[in-house]
């Protein structure tokens, strides 16, 4: 496909591992000099963990409504040193060999996946050039220096089994050592990386890594030299991010590194298992109750004691979950871990990696220049802003599932159309660099940037795509709407791939693009092209039948480019199949439009092609079940209809 005139020019890497090679040499002496300039004048020591796991409930949130509020609020009069306490029992007696042996066996497991220091680099550069991550950048890169500097003489000789034994043992004593309040960001920095490295961490790191792999070509070096394919290399060391998970879980950890883990754990496992898996919403469930637990959906907990980057590392991490909670709350059709109602966290800041590392007047001055609601006004694409603008579509998505999934007597006409309203006019009010068009005069965006901006502009027409499919009075208005905003789905999407210059190694990570919003678009014009197939004589809606049939045919031919190592392949296959077949039902020259129902629901049929009911809402389905062959019992049409098209068990009938 040709490049679209009028599109926003992408700067194209043919090498995204390169991109931030020198980033990554200028990124680590910022860090450095933060840790020289900023330490203060007594470190806070960590405390050495004891048998009790006192470190479980000491690092969690309590409520207002929690069995120890009153205390809390009293223990001044009550006196700090009864409720500074002991408040768990010792399990001491319970800890024993078996445990400790349990947990080395899952450090060893994950040490050994480790990729060598030169591969570790080029994922962590690819997995920053094409992934929007909310993780600090340069803490990030310092993170994986000082594990090469601590330890890079254990990983660089791991035949020496007493050597790389020992390496685990250390970091297992790092991480069953409760995190203390950090007054600076270089002390925070340092209390999770180098010697204090912590497990969290590593399997954050192996987290990032297996994110990375699918950008790479299928035949890259990094393969050959592991002599496995794409797939299996990316579930080997997502397998290890995950066993540094399980030795978490056995120490009850919880704390804002052990979120960093999970948030990442479980996107990568999208990748792995599939959007859809059962899988990859049990992970995700991890990611919101660590949120709940550490109390940062409170404003209040994320900037008690914290240093400002700190505070906005935490409120960033905090967007990112609350974003993907709905986005898989829309895909699985179900409830929401996460919800506005109970969460006061204010939007981070639209400040760069290196702006919130600054101190004193200099830091004052950056956010000087943002204007009233915390936005760039320079005019440019920003990766923060583009989360701060998606996580309001997010909040917006969360008063949608509650129509959508929520008690029928909430969803009034009346309270849709001021949902409907309010999404529209938020993007609206967006600043202009975030509202995506294929206007020339938007600036260069680098890959991930563009991907960002649509993506953005597609989660606000989810947002109208999903109102308009509440029932309502007026079927017939809602149904035109629902199929203009397919087709504007599709024709964001459709470009997007055909670029030579970002669908090369961006491609494999992004059928998630198919499954949130390409598949239920594509689902609802393959309906309505074959109902306007069927009915041409009744059929009243504004259905451009060249553009639709074009726009699923080329949507179709992406869908058969998703690899059966990508975690979603199958969905995109089962549904490849659906489309094609209904595409080969519509252009069959043989195939004569028949109308046939059946009014009273006994089996017999009559064809009635002039006297179809006045009201649209009752024009019956199409009697098509062969167009997909045989299905049990439901007719295929029924089946279009009612199918929840990004969910696993209706994929078993085809």
């Amino acid at each position: 496909m040709t490049k679209a005139q009028g599109s926003p020019k992408v700067i194209q890497h043919t090498e995204p591992w390169k991109k931030h090679c020198q980033l990554a040499r200028t990124a680590t002496p910022n860090i450095l000099s933060l840790l020289a300039q900023q330490r203060s004048p007594v470190a806070t020591p960590q405390g050495i963990s004891n048998a009790r796991g006192e470190r479980d409930t000491e690092a969690q949130y309590l409520g207002s409504t929690s069995y120890s509020a009153v205390f809390q609020e009293n223990k001044e009069s009550i006196g700090s040193e009864v409720w500074n306490g002991p408040s768990s029992i010792d399990l001491s007696c319970v800890k024993g060999q078996d445990s400790d042996s349990h947990r080395l066996r899952l450090a060893l497991s994950a040490l050994r996946a480790i990729p060598d220091q030169d591969v570790c680099e080029l994922l962590l550069d690819s997995d920053f050039e094409v992934h929007a991550s909310p993780l600090h950048e340069p803490a990030t890169r310092y993170c994986l220096q000082s594990l090469w500097d601590t330890y890079g003489d254990a990983l660089r000789d791991r035949d020496d089994d007493g050597r790389i034994r020992q390496m685990a043992q250390e970091i297992l004593r790092n991480t069953d050592t409760p995190v203390s309040p950090q007054p600076t960001s270089a002390e925070w920095l340092e209390s999770h990386t180098g010697k204090n490295l912590r497990f969290e961490m590593v399997g954050t790191l192996l987290a990032l890594f297996a994110l990375a792999l699918p950008v790479l070509p299928d035949q890259h070096p990094v393969y050959r030299a592991q002599d496995l394919s794409p797939f299996e290399y990316t579930y080997k060391l997502g397998k290890a991010a995950e066993n540094c998970q399980m030795v978490c879980f056995d120490m009850s950890i919880v704390n804002e590194f052990s979120l960093y883990l999970n948030y990442h754990l479980q996107v990568t496992q999208g990748i792995v298992r599939g959007e859809d898996s059962g899988f990859f919403w049990r992970k995700s469930g991890h990611t919101a109750t660590t949120i709940t637990a550490l109390g940062l959906h409170r404003e209040s907990t994320i900037t008690k004691s914290a240093p400002f980057m700190v505070a906005e590392i935490r409120k960033r991490m905090f967007m990112a979950s609350f974003i993907v909670d709905k986005q898989l709350a829309t895909l699985f059709g179900r409830p929401p871990r996460l919800s506005r109602r109970y969460s006061n966290c204010s939007l981070a800041l639209d400040l760069d990696d290196q702006e919130i590392m600054l101190q004193g007047d200099d830091l004052s001055d950056k956010i000087s220049k943002l204007d009233s609601k915390g936005w760039k006004t320079e005019g440019k694409v920003t990766l923060v802003g583009c989360m701060r603008a998606t996580m309001i579509a997010s909040l917006i998505r969360d008063e949608v599932l509650e129509l959508c999934l929520g008690p029928e007597s909430g969803c009034t006409a009346q309270r849709r159309e001021e949902v409907k309203l309010k999404s529209t006019e938020a993007f609206a009010s967006l600043p202009s660099q975030f509202q995506y068009s294929p206007a020339p005069e938007l600036p260069e965006l680098t890959t991930v940037e563009l991907s960002s901006i649509i993506t953005l502009k597609l989660e606000f027409l989810l947002n109208t795509y999903l109102l308009d499919r509440l029932p309502t009075e007026d079927a017939q208005q809602n149904k035109q709407s629902l199929i203009t905003t397919a087709i504007e789905i599709l024709s964001i999407i459709i470009p997007f791939f055909g670029r030579g210059d970002v669908a090369g190694g961006f491609f494999v990570s992004s059928s998630r693009l198919h499954m949130y919003f390409g598949i239920p678009a594509a689902g609802v014009l393959a309906v309505e092209l074959l109902k306007q197939h069927q009915y041409p004589k009744r059929y009243s809606l504004v259905l451009p039948r060249s553009q639709v049939i074009r726009d699923l045919s080329v949507f179709n031919h992406y869908l058969d480019m998703v690899t059966p190592y990508n975690g979603n392949y199958v969905v995109c296959s089962r549904i490849h199949k659906v489309i094609e077949k209904v595409l080969e039902q519509v252009l069959d020259p043989s195939a004569v439009p028949t109308m046939v129902l059946d009014r009273d629901g006994d089996g017999d049929t009559v064809a009635e092609p002039d006297e179809l009911p006045d009201d649209f809402g009752d024009l019956p389905e199409p009697d098509m079940p062969a167009v997909v062959g045989p299905i049990g019992d439901m007719e295929f049409m029924e089946w279009m209809n009612a199918v929840d098209w990004t969910k696993g068990p209706w994929t078993e009938t085809i």
